[in-house]
């Protein structure tokens, strides 16, 4: 079978690009308000001196500095927003690829384009915010790639093809992925936790028992919370889970492509994995307090 492009609308390309960076930035700003933090600590720890102190109060001031950042920027709403955004214009894309309701198959091209306008709109409509924040390179790009209408001419069962291979099989190996990824990441992080505390523990013990004028306990209490921070912070365990049980969920409906027969059948099941792929992300958005969501 002939290999056929997927292009996103402008759109989608515009917010996706925008929550990256802003992910990048709001974990970047975390990360280096955390290491200032412990290296401050490091340095009081170790040593009394005028140098050790100034540098301190001056990791402790950038530290300020870029919580007032993260306060002011709010790097995490353009994040969680961009992703919602650019999530409801693939799924919408795919309805309509796919000839899904509302864009139905039997749609003439005019009035199923016209549909998929209307709904950009409304995408639009629910984030006035986030699409001034992205500024509108968006709006001189194109929305109506003719991508999206060759798929849509083809066959229900070239249709069915690539809607396996380029949708269902790929957000679930990102699923897969990224499960894999978050559950590196909560072992590495909880190693590095419980490892921190107990040094400490044992660097207390020896302080009392040989009395040590000097201690690494609260360097490794400080590590030790920095750790946790993070680990809360990224959400590692939670996220670990949801991606499982999305990609778990994708792989009993990708099961059921066999008994897709008539484009009804089609429809629904484009429908029902659409919607599972919709609840990951809108939990997601959920989690962090912002519940609204085109549907």
């Amino acid at each position: 079978m002939e290999a056929h492009k997927i292009k996103y609308p402008a759109l989608f390309t515009s917010s996706d690009n925008y929550s990256i960076k802003a992910q990048d930035n709001f974990k970047n700003l975390n990360k280096w308000t955390l290491v200032a933090l412990v290296v401050a600590t490091v340095l009081t720890s170790l040593t009394q001196e005028n140098w050790a102190i100034w540098t301190s109060t001056a990791l402790i001031l950038v530290s300020a500095i870029l919580s007032t950042l993260m306060l002011v920027l709010k790097f995490e709403k353009g994040w969680y927003e961009g992703r919602a955004v650019a999530e409801s214009i693939k799924t919408l894309c795919w309805k309509f690829m796919t000839g899904a309701r509302p864009f139905s198959i039997d749609l003439n091209e005019t009035k199923a384009q016209n549909l998929l306008i209307e709904n950009f709109k409304k995408v639009i409509g629910h984030r006035k915010d986030f699409f001034t924040l992205i500024g509108s390179d968006f709006a001189e790009n194109e929305q109506l790639p003719v991508e999206l209408m060759n798929i849509r001419k083809l066959s229900k069962d070239e249709r069915i093809s690539i809607y396996k291979t380029e949708r269902l099989e790929k957000q679930k190996k990102w699923y897969t992925d990224k499960t894999t990824e978050n559950k590196k990441w909560t072992k590495i992080s909880f190693a590095v936790i419980i490892l921190a505390q107990v040094l400490a523990v044992i660097s207390l013990i020896l302080k009392i028992k040989f009395e040590f004028e000097f201690s690494i306990a609260p360097i490794l209490v400080t590590i030790s919370t920095a750790f946790i921070a993070w680990l809360q912070l990224r959400r590692y365990q939670e996220l670990s889970q949801s991606y499982l049980i999305t990609a778990t969920e994708l792989s009993l409906i990708k099961s059921k492509i066999n008994q897709v027969d008539t484009e009804s059948d089609f429809s629904e099941f484009v429908d029902d994995s659409e919607t599972a792929i919709s609840r990951e992300h809108t939990l997601w958005l959920a989690r962090r307090d912002n519940i609204e969501l085109f549907k």
